[in-house]
């Protein structure tokens, strides 16, 4: 079990997505695509089933580079009897683990009283070579949920967006989240999640 929340948790590696270009995904958890999101549809890029109940999803904007991408979205689902708090701790173990190398690292944590779900928003950074700038900016937003699939399979459902900045522009990019803090969060909790259907 504890793999299986390890797995949900990891996120986004600083120093290289894990999106790689990569001829038609496999489209494990059946969402219609693009998914659209503030207008602006994103395609799906990369997809993973490492194991019989973790999958994972990712797509980015038509034209953005997966290695090198701005805004990501992300669907992880894991089936199981999985505690969705358990996941959510698990998560943020691994962002205190950042605090060492990273020179930006911060997280806020809201949960819905009706619904169960949970929002964790957080930055993270890569410092430069000459350890005197950023490298890489990366702001993330994942939304936690119960899931049960239209065969009655349960577990927990990630929807997460990744925003990113890379060099010169991490400044501006860390002052655009001071001033707009709240934006992407609530953008995130409002949301109108895709259906999920798992492929067996």
């Amino acid at each position: 079990m504890n793999t299986y929340l390890s797995l949900l948790a990891v996120s986004l590696i600083m120093l290289a997505s894990s999106a790689q270009a990569q001829p038609e995904p496999a489209n494990y958890l059946q969402v219609p695509g693009p998914i659209l999101f503030k207008g602006v549809p994103y395609h799906l890029t990369w997809s993973s089933h490492p194991n019989p109940t973790f999958y994972k999803q990712e797509y980015i904007g038509k034209g953005d580079n997966p290695n090198a991408f701005k805004t990501m979205l992300m669907l992880d689902v894991v089936t199981g009897h999985v505690d969705l708090n358990q996941v959510v701790a698990s998560k943020i173990a691994e962002i205190n683990q950042q605090n060492g190398p990273s020179p930006l690292v911060k997280y806020q944590l809201s949960k819905h009283p009706s619904t169960g779900e949970i929002l964790l928003d957080f930055v993270m950074s890569q410092p430069a070579p000459d350890g005197r700038s950023l490298q890489i900016v990366e702001r993330n937003v994942y939304r936690y949920k119960p899931f049960t699939s239209a065969s009655g399979q349960q577990g927990v459902l990630l929807f997460g967006v990744c925003q990113r900045s890379y060099g010169s522009d991490t400044s501006l990019f860390v002052a655009s989240l001071k001033q707009n803090r709240t934006a992407l969060s609530t953008d995130v909790a409002q949301f109108r999640l895709p259906s999920v259907s798992i492929v067996k």
